[in-house]
This record gives C-alpha cells, sequence and structure tokens, in this order.
C-alpha cells in the first residue's frame, strides 16, 4: 500500500506538472504569479501540493478503514454463535454451529457438501435441544412453598457428552428447613445437581419435585425467583458493590441492600470502604481482594 501511495504521488507530480506547462505554452501565464500585471495560470505549484495532501490524508483513512473491516469480520465470527443460540426457538433440535453456514433456506447445501463443510470448519458450539423457556408465562406458582426437594431416580448426562452418565438412578430427599451439604470428588454431580434443581437442565430420566411437585410442572422464572444461587466462581460487575446486589433485584432500596448484606456477613467490610456501598468493583471485581468478593456476590444472590 505504501509503494502504491509514493506511485500516486509521482502520477500526480507528473500530472500537475503537465497541467502547469501546458497552461504556459498556451496562454503564456505565469506560473509563478510573481510579476504583477501578468496572467495567472489556472494551475500552479500550491494545487499539485494540495492535491498531494488530499492523496495522504485519504490513505491514511483508506488503511484504518482496512483495520475497521477485519475487527469488524472478527466481531461477526465471535457473535454468530451468540445470536444462533439467541435466535432460537423453544423445540429446536440439536444443532451444531460451525464457522459458515447456509444464511436461509434459499442458501441451501447438498448433503456432500455439508459433509465436505465440517470436515474442514472449525466446530463453535454445540446447542442442546431448546426445551427449557425461562420466558415463558406457562407453569404452576405454588404460594405456600415449604421448600421440600427430591430427587427420584435420576439419569442425566450432559448434551455435548451423551456417553457419559453423570448421574445413573441417584436419589435425594431433602426435608423443608433442612441444611444440607454434598460432598465428593470433583465431577461426581454436586454441581450438576443444582443446575437439574435450578432447571438449568431436565434429566433423561427421573424427577426433581418442589413439596411433591415436579419441577417442569412449575414456571420456571418463578421457580428460579425461589432460590439463591451463588456460583463457586463469582464474578462482579463494572458498578459500584450496590449496584451489584441490586442486580438480584433492580428495585431494591438501600435499606433492603444493606439487610441482604448483613444477611451475607458483607456489611462490616463494605461499610470499611471510604465510599461505602458507592465503592467501584471494576470489571470482574479487580478492584476487591478474592476474600471480598465472595461475600459480596452471596449478598447479590440474596
Amino acid at each position: 500500500m505504501l509503494g502504491s501511495f509514493i506511485l500516486l504521488y509521482c502520477i500526480l507530480t507528473l500530472f500537475g506538472t503537465f497541467l502547469i506547462w501546458r497552461d504556459v505554452e498556451n496562454t503564456g501565464c505565469d506560473p509563478s504569479n510573481a510579476v504583477e500585471n501578468n496572467d495567472t495560470c489556472s494551475q500552479s505549484a500550491p494545487d499539485v501540493f494540495g492535491a498531494m495532501l488530499g492523496v495522504a490524508f485519504a490513505a491514511q483513512g483508506i488503511t484504518q478503514a482496512g483495520n475497521f473491516v477485519g475487527i469488524f469480520t472478527a466481531s461477526r465470527v465471535a457473535c454468530y454463535a451468540a445470536l444462533q443460540a439467541i435466535n432460537r426457538k423453544v423445540g429446536s433440535p440439536e444443532k451444531e454451529i460451525y464457522e459458515d453456514e447456509p444464511k436461509d433456506e434459499e442458501d441451501s447445501w447438498e448433503e456432500s457438501d455439508i459433509e465436505s463443510a465440517v470436515s474442514t470448519k472449525k466446530l463453535l458450539a454445540i446447542l442442546p435441544e431448546y426445551d427449557i423457556d425461562s420466558s415463558s408465562a406457562e407453569g404452576l406458582r405454588p404460594h405456600n412453598v415449604r421448600g421440600a426437594i427430591t430427587f427420584k431416580d435420576i439419569g442425566f448426562h450432559y448434551p455435548t457428552r451423551p456417553t457419559e452418565n453423570i448421574l445413573d438412578s441417584f436419589n435425594l430427599e431433602i426435608e423443608a428447613g433442612k441444611t444440607v451439604a454434598l460432598v465428593g470428588a470433583s465431577g461426581g454431580g454436586k454441581s450438576t445437581t443444582v443446575a437439574l434443581l435450578e432447571r438449568f437442565y431436565d434429566p433423561q430420566s427421573g424427577s426433581v419435585s418442589l413439596d411433591g411437585i415436579d419441577i417442569r410442572d412449575i414456571n420456571v422464572h418463578y421457580l428460579r425467583n425461589l432460590i439463591g444461587y451463588v456460583g463457586q466462581e463469582p464474578t462482579l460487575f463494572a458498578t459500584t458493590i450496590a449496584g451489584n446486589i441490586k442486580y438480584g433485584r433492580p428495585d431494591a432500596a438501600q435499606e433492603e441492600i444493606e439487610a441482604a448484606a448483613r444477611l451475607a456477613n458483607a456489611h462490616d467490610f463494605i461499610s470499611s470502604f471510604p465510599d461505602g456501598y458507592n465503592t467501584q468493583c471494576g470489571d470482574k471485581g479487580a478492584q476487591l481482594s478474592g476474600g471480598q468478593v465472595s461475600p459480596e456476590i452471596t449478598a447479590l444472590a440474596l
């Protein structure tokens, strides 16, 4: 590209010189505009120089635009799998997302073409069957929830690993008001049990019930509102401590925020900051230590 710009400078200089020479030859004009009462030429050296500057600035814009095109293309690739997941409808079957796919039904491929493309394209994501709709208004909303939980004959494997059972004929009964700890080696199914209770997944066999009601019959949004979930790797948003806690309930008043922090044993260390609940957490809680992040997330969940 630099070579092409230098070539353009040469062309502009030669062409501009030709225009000035032609004016001088045809009209006898003064190209320097140095002699009074002489007719000046319609073309001059400043015009040629100005054109060269125009090309230089335009060239800078072209190179920057080229960078933006590359970034935009990379962004489209990064967002493709996410948009495919967002635009799915309830009842959609399992789908594998590769780098390039037919854009619509009119761009359909032959089966042999798809097999050839799949063998050479990078797998971006595997989307499981879309059966759980958290935005649906359907389902039961029991008012008097005691909290008795029953896992009965649960069989489960993750959609992306169908040959590896995580739970096999799993049974567990938790009485209302009891505190229960699931203890075991990594990969034993502890997080999976909680994921099934939250209905992040449905078991392939068996049932999970709340107070005797199969949670698949309960409205998903209502069910998840009954549960305070703290992930094992807590992450904060780049806003204030109060703002992070309010993600659990956006309309919460300051008194309710502080009450939640007290329940999570976080109020004292939050109050020790100069800005208190208005302290900025930074991206992913970078401005707080790991020991402070965990209780803060607990307060958020409550």
